[in-house]
Protein backbone atom coordinates (compact mmCIF):
# COMPACT_ATOMS: atom_id res chain seq x y z
CA UNK A 1 0.00 0.00 0.00
CA UNK A 2 1.36 3.35 -1.02
CA UNK A 3 1.61 6.08 1.61
CA UNK A 4 -0.54 9.13 1.05
CA UNK A 5 0.61 12.53 2.20
CA UNK A 6 -2.15 14.46 3.96
CA UNK A 7 -2.17 18.24 3.90
CA UNK A 8 -3.33 18.95 7.45
CA UNK A 9 -3.67 22.70 6.95
CA UNK A 10 -5.85 22.26 3.86
CA UNK A 11 -7.97 19.62 5.58
CA UNK A 12 -8.41 21.88 8.62
CA UNK A 13 -9.41 24.83 6.43
CA UNK A 14 -11.91 22.69 4.54
CA UNK A 15 -13.42 21.37 7.79
CA UNK A 16 -13.63 24.88 9.23
CA UNK A 17 -15.43 26.09 6.10
CA UNK A 18 -17.88 23.17 6.20
CA UNK A 19 -18.69 23.83 9.86
CA UNK A 20 -19.12 27.54 9.17
CA UNK A 21 -21.48 26.76 6.27
CA UNK A 22 -23.55 24.39 8.43
CA UNK A 23 -23.77 26.91 11.28
CA UNK A 24 -24.83 29.64 8.85
CA UNK A 25 -27.49 27.32 7.36
CA UNK A 26 -28.85 26.53 10.81
CA UNK A 27 -28.97 30.20 11.73
CA UNK A 28 -30.79 30.83 8.46
CA UNK A 29 -33.47 28.45 9.73
CA UNK A 30 -33.60 30.33 13.08
CA UNK A 31 -31.56 27.66 14.87
CA UNK A 32 -28.77 29.03 17.02
CA UNK A 33 -25.63 27.03 17.71
CA UNK A 34 -24.46 27.77 21.25
CA UNK A 35 -21.63 26.07 23.16
CA UNK A 36 -21.40 26.58 26.90
CA UNK A 37 -18.15 25.45 28.49
CA UNK A 38 -17.64 24.95 32.21
CA UNK A 39 -14.26 25.70 33.77
CA UNK A 40 -13.80 24.86 37.46
CA UNK A 41 -10.98 26.80 39.04
CA UNK A 42 -8.58 28.97 37.19
CA UNK A 43 -5.23 28.00 35.75
CA UNK A 44 -3.34 29.81 33.00
CA UNK A 45 -3.50 26.68 30.80
CA UNK A 46 -7.25 26.26 31.36
CA UNK A 47 -7.94 29.90 30.65
CA UNK A 48 -5.81 29.81 27.49
CA UNK A 49 -7.62 26.71 26.25
CA UNK A 50 -11.00 28.33 26.92
CA UNK A 51 -9.93 31.48 25.09
CA UNK A 52 -8.78 29.46 22.07
CA UNK A 53 -12.05 27.58 22.18
CA UNK A 54 -13.93 30.89 22.16
CA UNK A 55 -11.90 32.09 19.18
CA UNK A 56 -12.50 28.85 17.26
CA UNK A 57 -16.25 29.11 17.90
CA UNK A 58 -16.31 32.73 16.85
CA UNK A 59 -14.45 31.90 13.63
CA UNK A 60 -17.23 29.54 12.51
CA UNK A 61 -20.20 31.49 13.91
CA UNK A 62 -20.90 29.39 17.01
CA UNK A 63 -22.06 31.37 20.05
CA UNK A 64 -19.77 30.67 23.00
CA UNK A 65 -20.19 31.13 26.72
CA UNK A 66 -17.71 30.23 29.45
CA UNK A 67 -19.04 29.53 32.92
CA UNK A 68 -16.22 29.73 35.46
CA UNK A 69 -16.76 28.20 38.89
CA UNK A 70 -14.50 28.56 41.94
CA UNK A 71 -12.07 25.67 42.62
CA UNK A 72 -13.81 24.80 45.90
CA UNK A 73 -17.27 24.38 44.35
CA UNK A 74 -19.03 21.20 45.42
CA UNK A 75 -20.08 18.45 43.04
CA UNK A 76 -23.76 19.13 43.60
CA UNK A 77 -23.37 22.71 42.34
CA UNK A 78 -21.53 21.61 39.20
CA UNK A 79 -24.14 18.92 38.57
CA UNK A 80 -26.86 21.54 39.08
CA UNK A 81 -25.28 23.80 36.48
CA UNK A 82 -25.01 20.91 34.01
CA UNK A 83 -28.67 20.07 34.66
CA UNK A 84 -29.77 23.64 34.01
CA UNK A 85 -27.74 23.74 30.77
CA UNK A 86 -29.28 20.42 29.73
CA UNK A 87 -32.74 21.97 30.13
CA UNK A 88 -31.87 25.28 28.45
CA UNK A 89 -33.08 25.09 24.83
CA UNK A 90 -30.74 27.91 23.79
CA UNK A 91 -27.69 25.80 24.72
CA UNK A 92 -26.92 23.27 21.99
CA UNK A 93 -23.56 22.05 23.28
CA UNK A 94 -21.92 21.56 26.68
CA UNK A 95 -18.28 20.91 27.52
CA UNK A 96 -16.74 20.34 30.93
CA UNK A 97 -13.08 21.41 30.96
CA UNK A 98 -10.67 18.94 32.52
CA UNK A 99 -8.86 18.43 34.74
CA UNK A 100 -11.21 19.15 37.61
CA UNK A 101 -10.12 19.69 41.21
CA UNK A 102 -9.52 16.34 42.95
CA UNK A 103 -12.62 16.54 45.12
CA UNK A 104 -14.84 16.39 42.00
CA UNK A 105 -15.62 13.18 40.13
CA UNK A 106 -15.05 14.10 36.48
CA UNK A 107 -16.56 10.88 35.13
CA UNK A 108 -19.79 11.24 37.08
CA UNK A 109 -20.14 14.88 36.05
CA UNK A 110 -19.45 14.14 32.39
CA UNK A 111 -22.06 11.38 32.45
CA UNK A 112 -24.66 13.97 33.46
CA UNK A 113 -24.28 15.93 30.22
CA UNK A 114 -27.25 15.27 27.94
CA UNK A 115 -26.00 13.02 25.11
CA UNK A 116 -27.49 15.43 22.54
CA UNK A 117 -25.49 18.33 23.99
CA UNK A 118 -22.31 16.34 24.68
CA UNK A 119 -19.81 17.92 22.27
CA UNK A 120 -16.94 15.69 23.38
CA UNK A 121 -18.81 12.40 23.24
CA UNK A 122 -18.03 11.53 26.88
CA UNK A 123 -21.52 10.42 27.90
CA UNK A 124 -21.67 6.60 27.83
CA UNK A 125 -24.60 6.75 25.39
CA UNK A 126 -22.45 8.62 22.88
CA UNK A 127 -19.55 6.24 23.36
CA UNK A 128 -21.93 3.41 22.49
CA UNK A 129 -23.18 5.26 19.41
CA UNK A 130 -19.60 5.64 18.21
CA UNK A 131 -18.79 1.97 18.83
CA UNK A 132 -21.88 0.84 16.91
CA UNK A 133 -21.70 3.58 14.28
CA UNK A 134 -25.25 4.67 15.04
CA UNK A 135 -26.23 8.29 15.65
CA UNK A 136 -28.66 9.14 18.42
CA UNK A 137 -32.17 9.37 17.00
CA UNK A 138 -32.70 12.50 19.10
CA UNK A 139 -29.57 14.08 17.63
CA UNK A 140 -30.52 13.08 14.09
CA UNK A 141 -33.99 14.63 14.47
CA UNK A 142 -32.70 17.79 16.08
CA UNK A 143 -30.17 18.74 13.40
CA UNK A 144 -32.07 17.90 10.21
Amino acid sequence: MEAKLIDGAALAAQTKQEVSDRVRALKGRARSVHLTAILVGSTPAGELYAERQRQACQAVGVDYELRTLPPGVDERAVAGLIGSLNRDPSVTGIMLHLPLPQHLDATQLQYQIDPVKDVEGVNPANIGYVVYGTPSSRRARRWR
